[in-house]
């Protein structure tokens, strides 16, 4: 329930342009696939709730120890078409095309919230679903959690080496951190689940600032490109410093929390043995390097042609700052955000 509130409020923000054409065909896209991915979610909720007679996650956890299913067949159907509707709520290949139009489409402070409000409930509520409801049943998953991890983040990257959009770039880039964030759920012990929160929180502050970055100069132009970013730090010094620290972070460059986050869902993988799927993250990774540096390399070294104008106001300015902060304290110093979302990772347990 708390998940389609969710979608439903999104529904009417991508489309709230209404006269402009890509606002709406975002909104109808998210409306129609996101009334597709509830349908899945739906359905796989009734079949799981028809083989263990529960919705309750603790209940279902215990019916399906104790062996007490009415069809071991009728709940993998259930759990598939969960991870299906998941899929959907979080852009994961090859459930994320109508990611690109969306990001595009919707205003720049609605995509801002797009690429990470739902993120974070999909991953919370996909992570309270297989480690409490489905936590005997899980290890049966892995292997597709694998693939999926391997295909959302190998697609998101490659698409995003060839976007000339920026904002179809960051789209692209939010694909493939799914794809890094379902390393960590396959983990599915509490080093996984604490590397996957701390990974959300640092990811929802640096695409809150770089979306910030971009709103302030594009104007909700969604046709700008990377060309029209050259010469942008002769002009706005300070925001092309701010979404430079932001693009580094994505990318995992230390000494940002991207980096930070990006090593913690590394060495919890590691540690299970998933090594394969480690090097595989860390070549995505280094992909990852072109695309971000791309437009860093915009900004600062290639000449100033009909440079894009800003007008930051004060408030902007200090919530950018203070972004850019964020990034860098926990970067430098992860320890207290460690411990607390290794204490918060506790309450996925089962």
């Amino acid at each position: 329930m708390g998940l389609e509130l969710l979608s439903l409020s999104l529904y009417v923000l991508v489309g709230f342009l209404r006269h402009d054409v890509l606002s709406n065909e975002g909104g109808i896209k998210y409306l129609l696939l996101g009334a597709f991915s509830t349908a899945f979610f739906l359905f796989g909720a009734a079949l799981a709730y028809g083989a263990t007679g529960t919705t309750n996650f603790e209940g279902i956890a215990a019916a399906i120890a104790s062996g007490n299913v009415f069809s071991s067949t009728v709940l993998d159907l259930g759990i598939g078409l969960l991870i299906v509707g998941f899929a959907f709520k979080v852009a994961v290949v090859p459930f994320h095309m109508w990611s690109p139009d969306v990001y595009q489409g919707a205003p720049t402070s609605v995509t801002a919230f797009l690429c990470t409000a739902p993120k974070a409930a999909g991953f919370g509520a996909l992570l309270k679903l297989f480690l409490v409801a489905f936590s005997v049943e899980g290890g049966a998953w892995q292997d597709l959690f694998w693939l999926l991890a391997v295909l959302t983040m190998t697609v998101g990257n490659i698409s995003a080496l060839i976007q000339p959009n920026v904002k179809r770039m960051l789209a692209f880039s939010s694909v493939a951190h799914a794809g890094y964030l379902l390393i960590g759920v396959m983990v599915m012990d509490v080093a996984g689940t604490s590397s996957v929160m701390f990974y959300l929180l640092v990811y929802s502050a640096m695409n809150l600032g770089a979306f910030g970055v971009i709103s302030l100069v594009e104007h909700e132009e969604k046709g700008l490109t990377f060309n029209d970013y050259r010469g942008l730090a002769s002009r706005h010094p300070w925001l092309s410093i701010v979404l430079a620290l932001f693009m580094l972070s994505l990318a995992g460059f230390p000494p940002t929390a991207g980096f930070v986050a990006k090593y913690g869902l590394f060495s919890a993988a590691v540690a299970k043995g998933y090594i394969w799927l480690v090097v595989i993250a860390v070549l995505n990774t280094l992909a990852s390097f072109y695309y971000y540096a791309r437009l860093i390399v915009k900004m600062y070294m290639e000449a100033e042609e009909e440079a894009l104008t800003a007008f930051p106001s004060i408030h902007s300015t200090i919530l950018l700052t203070i972004l850019a902060a964020v990034i860098l304290l926990f970067g430098l110093t992860p320890g207290w955000l460690i411990e607390n979302t290794t204490l918060a990772a506790a309450v996925f347990s089962p």
